[in-house]
């Protein structure tokens, strides 16, 4: 599934409304990676040019010039050649750029050096993304070609700025059919922990689990996963981002799994946490439901006008009273105490949250301090956790090893927070009716 050119249309429109008359935008596709030798990583567009085209391919250049009273959107794109397309696949070419991407203009990538100069001249703020070395270079040399024609009448754009702080505020705010392909992604991803809670049984290894998991995301329409899977058992859940996958899943043990999709160029980013043997023991049930009770209570406070910095002073004052019942902390303290020395820090050292949408930490800037207020259409994690390492001296013995994170995708609407991985079982209650029955 693709970002069709309709809602890439919608997005250059919003970005239009932003410009000012004799703006000139040049964003740059991603470019092939190389792997190794003659070998690339799978290719995936840079989220920025994406959201704004819709196009596919590597290598290509849009350009969104603000007039007067109109705008003119140009690809450059890679040509047709049909010995290459043998090897790597169709392409669209300069009339597929107009006829299927909307563009107003399009042109070859061979052309791009020689029509640049023309293209920029007159423009009064250039716009592109700053820290990019070879746009800038290709930039840089744009700039020397039309200053040589100064006196000739040619003008050279004297202001530059990062489309990133034009850009990345327009994807911060989803659409409603942005919020629905986001949905889908969680709920893809939602079945996939299902089916992972139905197969992880004691003796079935991390990475035969990643594999089920990520398959279930291709099988449920996602192209590729949102970012590397966590599939932890055991201790090795208190490593926040375990990435070696290639334990043998015991008896006893809890299953710490973060793994989401992306469909449509969308990510998701959801955490379950669930007993290998299907019930929980009374120590992970205990921490279990504590994360739990903070993670509802989080996730009920999502709502327009509060904060992230205000989420995650919340989290810690309630899971410090979920650590004094536990007996992690001290328990004769006031919680105002214990917030202000960090008592929390060695249980729970992460936030609470972050931007999710194309990119799984999506951008769009978080203000001082992380005190932005929340706005509808915005999406954001809530994803508290305990993680109890293997050699927390000052724990209790019963709870040492375990660790326990649950994270959903929530966005920000007039009142309540739409949950976009709704479904998953998450009382202890649920999780194990659940594994029983599909067990069975």
């Amino acid at each position: 599934m693709h970002l069709s050119s309709q809602a890439a249309q919608r997005h250059r429109q919003r970005l239009i409304e932003k410009l000012l008359p004799g703006d000139l935008l040049i964003l740059p596709a991603a470019s092939l990676t190389s792997r190794n030798s003659d070998v690339s990583h799978r290719f995936r567009q840079n989220s920025d040019f994406y959201y704004l085209t819709a196009f596919p391919e590597p290598g290509a250049y849009a350009l969104i010039r603000r007039q007067e009273k109109a705008a003119v959107y140009t690809l450059f794109v890679p040509p047709k050649c049909p010995e290459r397309e043998v090897w790597d696949g169709f392409r669209v070419g300069v009339s597929g750029a107009v006829e299927h991407f909307a563009a107003d203009d399009a042109y070859s990538l061979d052309e791009i050096d020689a029509k640049m100069p023309d293209l920029i001249d007159g423009a009064q703020r250039l716009i592109y993304p700053l820290g990019h070395d070879q746009l800038e270079a290709k930039v840089r040399t744009w700039r020397r070609s039309l200053l040589a024609k100064a006196r000739l009448g040619a003008t050279c754009p004297s202001v530059v700025v990062d489309s990133g702080s034009i850009v990345h505020e327009l994807r911060l705010i989803k659409d409603e059919h942005e919020l629905e392909l986001m949905e889908r992604a969680a709920q893809i991803s939602v079945a996939a922990h299902c089916k992972g809670m139905t197969a992880g049984v004691p003796g079935f290894s991390e990475h035969q689990l990643e594999g089920l998991i990520e398959g279930e995301f291709r099988a449920g329409g996602a192209a590729r996963f949102a970012y590397p899977s966590i599939v932890a058992s055991g201790s090795n859940g208190c490593v926040l981002h375990y990435h070696e996958n290639d334990s043998t899943i015991a008896d006893g043990d809890m299953l710490l799994i973060d793994a989401g999709g992306e469909y449509a160029g969308y990510a998701s980013d959801i955490t379950v946490t669930w007993p290998a043997s299907g019930r929980f023991s009374e120590p992970q049930r205990r921490l279990y439901e504590s994360v739990l009770r903070v993670q509802l209570a989080v996730v009920d406070a999502v709502r327009p006008g509060a904060t992230f910095k205000q989420l995650n002073t919340l989290a810690c004052r309630l899971l410090l009273g979920e650590m004094q019942g536990l007996g992690l902390v001290d328990a004769e303290k006031s919680i105002d105490e214990l917030f202000e020395a960090k008592a929390y820090t060695p249980y729970y050292m992460h936030s609470i949250g972050h931007w999710i949408g194309m990119d799984v930490h999506d951008v769009g800037a978080y203000g001082k301090d992380r005190s932005r207020p929340f706005e509808p259409g915005m999406v954001l994690t809530v994803e508290p956790g305990l993680y109890i390492a293997p050699d927390a001296s000052e724990a209790p013995a019963e709870f040492r090893g375990l660790a326990v994170r649950i994270e959903d995708d929530l966005a920000v609407t007039t009142g309540a927070a739409r949950n976009l991985s709704h479904g998953l079982p998450r009382s202890v209650a649920e999780i194990e009716a659940f594994m029983a029955r599909t067990r069975a």
